[in-house]
């Protein structure tokens, strides 16, 4: 779990990219190096942020956009809504292709497995939904509880999923015969974010309670517990090059950790002109850049050096 590099990151906002009317939900980088932004207005929007500082309307939802995932080894674009329903877009034509209504509440969040042609959409009335992401049709539907389910995390090998709920658990199914491995309770409120290390050998969480926790994958035993946040964790991700994962939270701030789990940085809006309201998203960039969003309707783009 060590780091290529064990010195403290050096942080630099690189640029603030303004023009969502709303709260920004979720960001995600295209191939061509491109971020698309979504949330409460139900627009999406495409940045070619190393060019410029606008934007242009890539699509648009009749409803609040919570979850973007594009289809492995494809064009197709996965949106899911605050409708319940997951809109697919060829990125290509612009067009849409298809709409699947498959939850009775929002879909928080989307995740698709390449070698298994397998999509997952995680619903906000606890129910997992799993179709086909070449023919686009329903595969099955299993309620996994009353709760909220917030984040869907397909392990690196592909022979697992993670599923974190409202109902505080963390569940662990096999692929790809969707049986459940084992489920365990993660945090207390709700567990929110998940973020598998790269061999698969660990599992970091966030949850409502603000903390993280990093559990062993083979008896999925707590191996860290760290009062990461002062409001709920929201999100993760782990940069390629120098493995600093980081966190985003409902108390405004960016934090990043090494892969012990050791505290490496802050970043606010007094000492960073970071965000000044929840940051509810981030996504990895070209190089080691990536970029936050949040409730104030502002992306960050960040460097390290």
């Amino acid at each position: 779990m060590k780091p290529d590099n064990d010195a403290a990151p050096q942080v630099q906002l690189v640029k603030t990219l303004t023009g969502h009317q709303g709260s920004i939900y979720k960001l995600l980088t295209l191939p061509d190096g491109s971020l698309l932004s979504a949330g409460s207005e139900g627009i999406i929007a495409q940045w070619h942020h190393e060019k410029s500082d606008d934007a242009t309307v890539f699509a648009k939802t009749p409803a609040s956009v919570y979850a973007m995932s594009l289809l492995c080894g494809s064009t197709i674009l996965a949106v899911g809504t605050g409708a319940g329903s997951i809109h697919f877009i060829d990125t290509a034509a612009r067009q849409e292709l298809k709409i699947l209504q498959l939850h009775k509440a929002q879909i928080f969040d989307l995740a698709t497995s390449e070698s298994l042609h397998l999509g997952f959409s995680a619903g906000g009335d606890g129910q997992l939904a799993v179709f086909d992401t070449r023919s686009l049709n329903l595969i099955m539907i299993k309620q996994l509880h009353p709760g909220k389910i917030r984040n869907i995390k397909i392990s690196n090998s592909g022979d697992r999923v993670a599923i974190a709920g409202g109902d505080e658990t963390i569940r662990i199914f096999s692929l790809p015969e969707m049986e459940e491995i084992t489920v365990f309770k993660a945090h207390l409120g709700s567990a929110n974010a998940l973020l598998w290390s790269p061999d698969d050998a660990y599992l970091w969480s966030g949850g409502r309670d603000a903390h993280i926790r990093i559990w062993d994958t083979k008896a999925y035993r707590t191996v860290q517990e760290i009062p990461a946040h002062n409001y709920a964790v929201y999100d993760f991700i782990q940069l390629r090059k120098s493995g600093f994962i980081i966190s985003v939270s409902r108390d405004k701030t960016v934090k990043l950790w090494n892969m012990q789990g050791e505290f490496q940085l802050r970043l606010n809006a007094e000492q960073y002109n970071g965000h000044k309201n929840s940051v509810n998203t981030l996504c990895a960039l070209q190089g080691e850049k990536w970029a936050t969003a949040g409730d104030d309707r502002l992306i960050k783009v960040w460097g390290t050096t």
